[in-house]
Order: C-alpha cells, then sequence, then structure tokens
C-alpha cells in the first residue's frame, strides 16, 4: 500500500537553512520550545542529535537521531505513554508549532499540515493525536 505522505531526511549540508526556511523569524523560539517540551514531557530525555525531517506534503520535524523509546507524560491532558524516536519528534514538533501559531500565522498552517502527515506513521498516529490532545 502506497502512503498518501513520505518523509526524507533533511541532508547535512541543508541543516543550517532547514529552521529558518520551515519556521521564518520565529525559528530560533521554535527549535528552544521543541527541546524545552522534550525536558518536560520526559524525564529521562537529556539531550542529543537531532534528525530533521521534511514531508511531502510541506510538513517538516525534528526529532532525535535514536532507535531508542521515549516515556512521556503530558501533564496538561493526563496522556502517558510510550513513542519511538520519530513519533516522540512529531509530537514535540506538534506542540512547539501550536504554541507558536499565535504569533505567527505560518506556524498554524505547519501544524495542519503535520497532522495531515499523521497518516503516514499509522502504527503511532493514535498516540501521538491523544498526546497532543
Amino acid at each position: 500500500m502506497d502512503l498518501p505522505f513520505t518523509f526524507t531526511v533533511v541532508a547535512d549540508e541543508d541543516r543550517m537553512d532547514f529552521l529558518p526556511t520551515h519556521c521564518g523569524k520565529v525559528f530560533p523560539f521554535f527549535e528552544r520550545a521543541v527541546f524545552d517540551f522534550a525536558r518536560a514531557f520526559c524525564t529521562a530525555y537529556k539531550g542529543g542529535y537531532w534528525q530533521f525531517y521534511e514531508c511531502s506534503n510541506g510538513a517538516f520535524f525534528m526529532a532525535p537521531d535514536s532507535d531508542e523509546s521515549f516515556r512521556i507524560f503530558v501533564s496538561g491532558n493526563g496522556f502517558e505513554g510510550v513513542l519511538s524516536a520519530k513519533a516522540f519528534g512529531i509530537t514535540l514538533t506538534l506542540f512547539a508549532l501550536n504554541y507558536l501559531a499565535a504569533r505567527d500565522r505560518a506556524m498554524a498552517e505547519k501544524y495542519d499540515l503535520l497532522k495531515d502527515f499523521l497518516v503516514a506513521v499509522p502504527d503511532e498516529s493514535g498516540l501521538i493525536r491523544r498526546a497532543i490532545d
């Protein structure tokens, strides 16, 4: 079965332009929000290298470059679960985009695109949706 959306890892030579391209002037706030949410939701998170991903529908996300899973707890809605690194990153990206949507309308549009992209991660889309609810 072909998925309607795909994603690719951003090449090393394109990493410096990735966040400014996708987030515009709010990119420093976006990156900080992702890391703040990571620490708030996952007490075991201690930092690390992150990959950047571009989605075929115009969405984007960043995720830890890890094969490990992340146990998270979202105090705002009571969600508790274990997510792969990519699902963890998608969840954090959605939270950061939502957080910045009031400052920049483009972030709200990117949020909607990334939510649409969840069909490309069918095994964890339900968990991600519950985490951001």
